[in-house]
């Protein structure tokens, strides 16, 4: 889309944000909305932030999806539980999801799924 971001645009921003990308993720048409909630994150957490999966990949289609740059997904946690903690402790928690994810809100309007392995994050409309 053309209001996302470039693989070297995000991938900059995240690096100098000392947000871990790993692997080779496409970061092509991340919305620069979900570049910011994820450094704030990292900004406000002050612990690990990794990226494990943006725009490419398989996902669930829709508006707000991975593919359309609303949705990134932060690796929960093989560096510890610093940044679960802080979003457990910091953000709202709304009612579970459909399929049991635990859910949060950030400050900024940030949904926080917990899945399996990962948070998925979700920022629509910012």
């Amino acid at each position: 889309s053309s209001l996302g971001l470039t693989q070297q645009q995000a991938s900059s921003v995240f690096r100098i944000a000392n947000v871990i990308v790993v692997g080779a993720i496409n970061l092509a048409g991340i919305r620069q909305g979900t570049v910011d909630e994820v450094v704030r994150l990292k900004m406000a957490c002050n612990c690990s932030v990794t990226i494990v999966s943006a725009t490419g990949g398989e996902h669930a289609s829709g508006t707000y999806s991975h593919a359309n740059g609303y949705k990134v997904d932060l690796r929960n946690n093989a560096e510890g539980t610093a940044m679960t903690n802080y979003i457990t402790r910091n953000y709202q928690r709304l009612p579970d999801r459909s399929d049991g994810a635990r859910m949060y809100r950030s400050p900024t309007g940030g949904l926080y799924a917990l899945e399996s392995n990962h948070w998925d994050v979700t920022v629509s409309g910012l």
